[in-house]
């Protein structure tokens, strides 16, 4: 049965190496941390010293393989709704940044909170310490993160040997403490950010991570907003009509300070129009805070945009993290 149950929760992980990284990262997360390619060698070895039982190791490949399915493959539907804010920081960890070398941790970390051995705000604390982390260190300075697998595979594990919640809680404050020691300087995150940090049609690489920034800004705004199926509108339009001015450089067309998310149905309501015009129509019909504000100006200069598009970069990189 165990093993029916860890097939059926390991049935999605499907590219090269999935398994046997699923594998590792359990173990990884209790034990020892080994490259996937040692991984059976060193998991057989354990058995034959009697250092691993392999009838609880198995009950634990079925515990982890359960979580390891929510964090790997972040869905909503497999989070409660007062959990929003957990598959929040995982669905931003693994499907926006991109990150794998955390895993360990993210699975010794919620196998701890569905047990009730550590607290939903430290929790929390965790999660947005390595989502701070990876957002300045990956999405926007680009820097590797090579060896970060054991320093996470460490505090897993330590994670897991401690006894007390309060123990507990003390290992995840010691990695938060460290992350924020390595979170690179402002010289290099200011110089990164626009490089990284666009959007327009013709170049969507970067749509997620700038809807994943202005949806920060959002539920910082209003913890209980959910958005589900909006946009993303250039105030300045792509395709500006007469109304329009000239921008003096095209490029702060696509920058953050020019783009704002906007409620599911008005995007085709509102299109190139003119500014005043869109302005009345958000004013009147969004519900989204953030935008709302933004066209609280009563025009839409080149000079709004590059503002604001400074404003939200100094904002990412320390206040929108603060408790």
């Amino acid at each position: 049965d165990s093993w029916k149950t860890i097939l059926q929760n390991t049935s999605g992980l499907t590219k090269e190496n999935e398994k046997d990284r699923f594998l590792n990262n359990s173990f990884a997360s209790r034990y020892k941390k080994v490259s996937d390619s040692k991984i059976y060698k060193e998991i057989v070895k354990q058995f034959k010293s009697g250092k691993i039982d392999a009838k609880k190791f198995i009950s634990e490949l079925k515990e982890d393989s359960e979580i390891y399915k929510m964090i790997i493959k972040p869905d909503l539907s497999n989070y409660s709704k007062t959990d929003y804010d957990i598959y929040e920081s995982i669905n931003a960890i693994i499907s926006i940044f991109k990150i794998e070398v955390a895993n360990a941790f993210l699975l010794s970390l919620i196998r701890e909170y569905k047990k009730n051995n550590i607290s939903k705000d430290i929790t929390i604390i965790a999660l947005n310490s390595i989502e701070h982390f990876h957002f300045i260190n990956n999405a926007i300075c680009s820097k590797r993160s090579s060896g970060y697998d054991l320093l996470y595979a460490k505090y897993a594990q330590e994670l897991f040997l401690q006894k007390t919640k309060q123990k507990k809680h003390e290992v995840i404050k010691n990695l938060v403490k460290v992350l924020l020691s390595r979170i690179p300087d402002k010289v290099d995150y200011n110089a990164s950010f626009n490089k990284r940090v666009y959007y327009k049609s013709t170049l969507t690489k970067q749509k997620s991570l700038v809807q994943y920034i202005l949806t920060k800004m959002e539920r910082r705004e209003n913890k209980n907003a959910i958005l589900i199926n909006i946009s993303l509108e250039h105030i300045y339009p792509e395709k500006p009509n007469k109304d329009w001015y000239k921008l003096t450089n095209d490029d702060n067309l696509m920058y953050i300070g020019n783009l704002a998310l906007l409620d599911s149905g008005l995007n085709s309501e509102i299109g190139n129009k003119s500014y005043s015009l869109k302005r009345i129509t958000i004013l009147k019909k969004s519900k989204i805070i953030t935008t709302k504000k933004v066209f609280e100006n009563e025009q839409w200069r080149e000079q709004d945009i590059i503002d604001r598009t400074q404003k939200i970069c100094q904002y990412m990189y320390t206040d929108v993290w603060r408790r």
